[in-house]
């Protein structure tokens, strides 16, 4: 971003104070508190006054103050206008409201006063328009991020060093937005010597502005990658009870030499629930970023309408604390049975602050029950069981509470030995910078190994397995299994000595290049090297006649066949032994196979999991609050935007 280079020293109380443009050596609680203790003090216009008559000193009527309209907003066309109106009925469109429509004027003033971002859409519309000469059927009225970008930059006028350092620090730190807004504030940092704080409008048109380069450099970035791929979800906010639509491009930067992905928000999805409907906004969205379509490919994630669900949490396993008192102590079920023990002896602790505090100073851990279902805050607090299990059993004993059994901490144990490996590996792939989705295969199926070969605790392990495969069965189920997952353990060089003798693996990469058109047009759609012709009586009768002669030809296996089948081999052999190349320096070196080169860089760019993605769009998206103002949303938009693709960025 602008001014991340500047460092700048302001001098406060004669002595020096130093802010740096990083903002995360900022400590957000600092600007709170010195906000808060500032005392409020009483301005005259918070006194209560009279209401003012509606008449003046005469008894006559007072007029009625006219509105004085920006002139961006009168010189719009009265066609324009008019789109918003029902000349029939005489209301408005957007909310239903009767008016004169017959009065061009009222109309402007409706729509300005209860519709104001629409007028505003329309203004730059007009804009651009004017800008550049007309509509037409070549995208001319479409308007562009670089149009939008421009209007705001002239818009704001030219900003400090410390206006950009305030910028970075409400992009990228966990500050409420609505900071911004409060007067205290910005008394706070008017005490700063030489330095006059932004108002609250050019702050916002200045973070917005700074957004959308931020996002056209990112999107350009992307485009003129050769490879660029997609994917898509629904996000659910359980505060607004609103579903969003997000879309994530994956694209590999020969800079970097990293695969990274560019978070976009789109418009709200409660209306859209077919995923033929997201998948024509997500294209329409791209249409207007000229981003072609032949770069594309498919969500390939069966989470494209709830990636809500966590790929690897455990919610079945693991149930929530208020339900595990309901279920029975002799349940069947060893994963209930286990998280049942824990979450009863955590209850009673924390009925008793005292035993509480004392296990503390006996052990130096303190027990904290899981605020969430969330197989890290559960799994923490088993850890804590574990570690502090003598004490615990010590205090219990102390004050005649029900214990542990004898081979708890044993089981305990063996659950977390159990499960450890889910949480790292759940961890690998949110995390890596290298291709995760390639991760998929070979790594659930590793689970359930490790499941299979427990002998420790068989049945928790059974029931672990149980549950693998049926979260899993796009991976682990041989009829239904979804192709793309091994055809990208066979793409990348860190997994592809893992896979390549499988049987299998012709076939997935044979048939997700066939699906997502990779294979070219003029080759065969089947891979079978000896394919039988149809005789000539089956042509006259309808029907094949035993004493007809079959006429076999021999076809020639397809390029793609070849290529796929020389690929192996040369893995087989030893060819790319240990290779010290990633996956994208390797395909870009290796020029023998384009067509698995091509579906590589597509398929290896996009993560295994978009949870780390899907969570920004919980509050992506511009929504009003019982007619209120959205500018605190539009903020939390622009807030998450900027300091996701900043990190992209960063790279």
């Amino acid at each position: 971003m602008n001014g991340n280079d500047n460092d700048q020293n302001v001098i406060h109380d004669s002595s020096p104070l130093i802010l740096s443009s990083d903002p995360t050596q900022i400590d957000p609680s600092i600007l709170i508190a010195a906000s808060n203790a500032i005392k409020p003090e009483i301005k005259p216009s918070q006194i209560p006054r009279k209401r003012r008559s509606k008449y003046d000193a005469n008894g006559l009527p007072r007029p009625k103050t006219d509105l004085v309209l920006p002139r961006e907003i009168v010189e719009l066309t009265k066609e324009v206008l008019q789109s918003y109106c029902d000349s029939t009925q005489k209301r408005c469109l957007l909310c239903c409201e009767k008016y004169d429509t017959d009065r061009i004027y009222s109309v402007r003033r409706h729509l300005f006063r209860k519709h104001r971002s629409n007028l505003e859409e329309e203004v730059v519309k007009a804009q651009h328009l004017q800008q550049h000469g007309g509509g037409g059927n070549d995208g001319g009225d479409m308007v562009g991020l670089q149009t939008l970008q421009g209007t705001l930059v002239n818009y704001v006028k030219s900003q400090s060093a410390f206006d950009l350092l305030l910028i970075n620090l409400f992009s990228t730190v966990p500050i409420p937005i609505s900071l911004t807004e409060n007067e205290y504030f910005h008394r706070l940092l008017r005490m700063i010597p030489s330095f006059n704080p932004p108002t609250s409008v050019a702050f916002r048109g200045q973070l917005f502005a700074d957004n959308y380069r931020i996002i056209g450099n990112a999107l350009n970035s992307a485009i003129l990658n050769n490879y660029c791929a997609v994917s898509s979800g629904v996000a659910f906010d359980p505060y607004t009870l609103t579903s969003y639509l997000g879309i994530i491009l994956h694209y590999y930067d020969y800079t970097s030499r990293s695969f990274k992905n560019i978070a976009v928000s789109l418009a709200t999805s409660d209306k859209l629930s077919a995923p033929a409907d997201l998948e024509v906004t997500i294209l329409e969205r791209l249409w207007e970023n000229q981003i072609s379509a032949e770069k594309l490919i498919k969500n390939v994630m069966n989470a494209q309408v709830g990636l809500e669900k966590e790929i690897f949490s455990i919610e079945k396993a693991l149930a929530e604390p208020e339900e595990a008192f309901i279920v029975k102590e002799n349940e069947e079920d060893p994963i209930i049975h286990e998280s049942y023990s824990i979450f009863k002896m955590l209850e009673t602790f924390s009925q008793s602050p005292l035993c509480l505090q004392e296990l503390k100073n006996f052990t130096r851990i303190k027990l904290t029950f899981p605020t969430s279902n969330s197989w890290p805050t559960v799994f923490a607090a088993f850890k804590r069981v574990l570690y502090s299990f003598d004490g615990i059993q010590q205090i219990c004993e102390n004050n005649a509470w029900i214990q542990f059994e004898n081979d708890a901490k044993e089981r305990l144990q063996n659950v977390i030995d159990l499960f450890e490996p889910i949480l790292k590996f759940r961890k690998a792939v949110q995390t890596d910078i290298q291709p995760t989705i390639s991760l998929v295969y070979n790594g659930i199926h590793g689970l359930v190994e490790i499941c299979k070969a427990n002998t420790s605790y068989p049945e928790f392990a059974e029931a672990l397995k149980n549950e693998l495969f049926a979260r899993f069965t796009d991976v682990l189920d041989p009829e239904t299994a979804d192709p793309i997952y091994l055809a990208a353990a066979a793409l990348d060089p860190r997994t592809f000595e893992l896979v390549c003798k499988e049987d299998a693996t012709k076939d997935a990469l044979y048939k997700v290049l066939q699906y997502y058109g990779f294979e070219e047009r003029h080759e065969l759609s089947s891979p079978t090297a000896n394919e039988k012709e149809m005789p000539a009586s089956e042509l006259i009768f309808g029907f094949d006649l035993p004493s007809a002669k079959k006429i076999k030809i021999d076809k020639k296996p397809s390029r793609t066949i070849t290529q796929i089948s020389s690929f192996l081999n040369k893995i087989n052999e030893g060819e790319f032994y240990n290779c010290p190349l990633d996956a994208g320096q390797f395909w870009n070196y290796n020029k023998d196979f384009p067509v698995l080169g091509r579906l590589a860089f597509n398929l290896l760019s996009i993560p295994a999991t978009a949870i780390n993605v899907e969570k920004l769009f919980i509050k992506l998206q511009t929504f009003t609050n019982s007619g209120k103002a959205s500018t605190v949303d539009e903020m939390y938009e622009t807030r998450a935007m900027l300091a996701f693709n900043n990190h992209l960025n960063s790279g």
